[in-house]
């Protein structure tokens, strides 16, 4: 069972999924995010390129689970530190 553990000791943590979740795509769960949050990604397939300028963690479900398509074909799928260079992402 997963809980949102905003406003508890916890570190704040947004999920992302097809069912049941904060969100269905990953940049927007990104921007919603606190910094210094997490952003869960469940398994599935997600058709998209995600910029991150904050300090945050995403944590997947797996390399053969979770798997991300850019949509851009030369850029990168996951862009981080673009307009802010301090931003310390784990991925």
């Amino acid at each position: 069972m997963w809980a949102n553990t905003i406003g508890t000791d916890q570190l704040p943590t947004t999920l992302v999924g097809k069912i049941a979740c904060d969100y269905t795509k990953i940049q927007p769960a990104v921007d919603a995010a606190s910094s210094g949050g997490i952003v869960k990604v469940l398994s599935g397939t997600y058709d998209e390129n995600i910029v991150i300028d904050k300090s945050l963690s995403i944590e997947g479900a797996g390399s053969a689970n979770t798997i991300v398509f850019g949509r851009i074909q030369d850029g990168s799928v996951f862009t981080i530190g673009k307009n802010n260079r301090n931003a310390d992402v784990t991925l």
